[in-house]
């Protein structure tokens, strides 16, 4: 795949599993999972509302990750909590993602 957007809950319980999900401890499988359905040119964008929630980027060392949070405020909310949304792209060997992927701002801001 060449894009996936990922935006679950923060919580979740179902009658129609016996499982829970939480995104504080649940968000690194997500993750995995949707990485491997990505191509080596793909990028996926991760976005999170969980209150205190927080990416452990050294958790996905096949994965070039850049918060997005300083790119996407709005004048309006610049003194309010913002959620969490990251881009992340897969590393190709020793490389960096490629440079027309998200993660390429083309103003040394990486």
């Amino acid at each position: 795949l060449d894009l996936i957007i990922l935006d679950p809950p923060s919580f979740s319980n179902s009658k129609k599993t016996r499982l829970d999900f939480d995104l504080r401890r649940d968000y690194k499988a997500l993750i995995d999972i949707s990485a491997a359905l990505l191509s080596t040119s793909g990028t996926l964008w991760f976005s999170a509302n969980a209150k205190g929630f927080g990416l452990e980027a050294e958790a996905f060392p096949e994965l070039a990750i850049k918060d997005m949070r300083p790119h996407i405020i709005d004048e309006d909310f610049k003194d309010r909590r913002i959620p969490a949304c990251y881009v992340m792209a897969p590393y190709i060997g020793n490389l960096p993602a490629p440079s027309g992927s998200m993660l390429s701002f083309g103003n040394g801001d990486s």
